[in-house]
């Protein structure tokens, strides 16, 4: 299932939130499920959709959020969430657009306006439009498929358009999966071997410095500053420990092997 849904930057800071982790804990208002895709449109002054999601988990209660109270504008509404139940979602895509601003998306097949959850299934001409949006900015970004061994590959770059948003280089991840394998460093999941077919191909890649952190363009080296996780490991990663720091995959490794 394909949805739209709303986030009020008055209320949470979800675009400091991206920037800070790769994926956020969600209140949970209707039956999303695994794998669901979210488009989530930004309301007030921004008034645009700006990400691409997919949900990740479902019934997560607060215990187990992660630990993002400093994106909460809305105090009144943080005390609320806790009695919620959360979904998580997993950023794929994040780009700066005037093609989804509201006014576009009316003229694209939307009614009404961005509230609750919007199953986008039976708006045929509204997905395909915001789908073809994000695959236009996908081709736009991405380096070339083929890239020589030696090429040193930049991430963090900023566009001209987009302040303190950050891409994802889809080159640098392949290119650290080829190098490191397709399996979790701490925990030695392989997705491929646990779910056959199915699971071919799927894991997550840590920046072990997030470029948050590092705010400017950078040569990244996919053999030493990224790493393939999977989606329990990657979580705990972005949680911070006892001290107030987050935990290394090596530290993280030790911890679940004692």
């Amino acid at each position: 299932m394909k949805w739209i849904i709303s986030a009020n930057p008055k209320k949470y800071d979800v675009v400091s939130a991206f920037n800070q982790y790769d994926y956020i804990d969600w209140s949970q208002s209707a039956n999303h499920e695994i794998g669901d895709v979210i488009y989530i449109y930004c309301s007030a002054f921004i008034g645009k959709i700006k990400f691409k999601c997919i949900v990740e988990d479902v019934n997560i209660s607060w215990e187990n959020v992660n630990d993002d109270d400093g994106f909460w504008v809305d105090k009144e509404d943080y005390q609320k969430a806790k009695t919620k139940r959360f979904m998580r979602l997993c950023l794929q895509q994040q780009i700066e657009s005037d093609d989804l601003a509201f006014e576009k998306l009316r003229e694209n097949g939307l009614l009404g306006n961005i509230q609750g959850p919007m199953k986008l299934e039976s708006k045929v001409d509204l997905l395909s439009y915001i789908e073809q949006c994000f695959n236009e900015d996908c081709s736009k970004s991405v380096y070339p498929d083929e890239v020589p061994e030696q090429l040193s590959i930049v991430e963090g770059h900023r566009k001209t358009v987009i302040v303190n948003q950050y891409e994802r280089s889809a080159v640098a991840r392949r290119k650290c999966i080829e190098h490191h394998g397709c399996y979790c460093h701490v925990c030695n999941m392989d997705f491929e071997k646990q779910y056959g077919a199915l699971g071919k191909g799927f894991i997550h890649v840590h920046h072990k410095i997030p470029l948050s952190e590092i705010g400017n363009e950078y040569e990244v080296d996919y053999v030493n500053d990224l790493i393939p996780v999977c989606p329990n490991c990657h979580a705990m990663l972005h949680r911070k420990s006892m001290n107030g720091s987050f935990l290394t995959p090596e530290e993280l490794k030790a911890l679940i092997t004692k």
